[in-house]
């Protein structure tokens, strides 16, 4: 299963390129990044991210297990 993280300041002007060569991408990213995520959306396609949104700061490992549910 492989995986890359990507963060900090202006790090998402590359994601759309990065993920291009990828069949999805599963981006946990919270209501105030919303606007990213459809940006992301628009470039790439619907059916190309899933969108987690229920995060919390220490996230307990119930929502962990919801998130890999989808």
């Amino acid at each position: 299963f492989p995986n890359k993280v990507f963060f900090g300041e202006g790090s998402f002007s590359t994601v759309a390129k990065l993920l291009a060569n990828y069949d999805k991408a599963f981006v946990i990213a919270g209501e105030r990044q919303a606007a990213c995520v459809q940006q992301l959306i628009d470039e790439l396609g619907k059916e190309r991210i899933i969108h987690f949104s229920n995060i919390v700061q220490h996230v307990p490992v119930e929502l962990v297990e919801q998130a890999r549910q989808q």
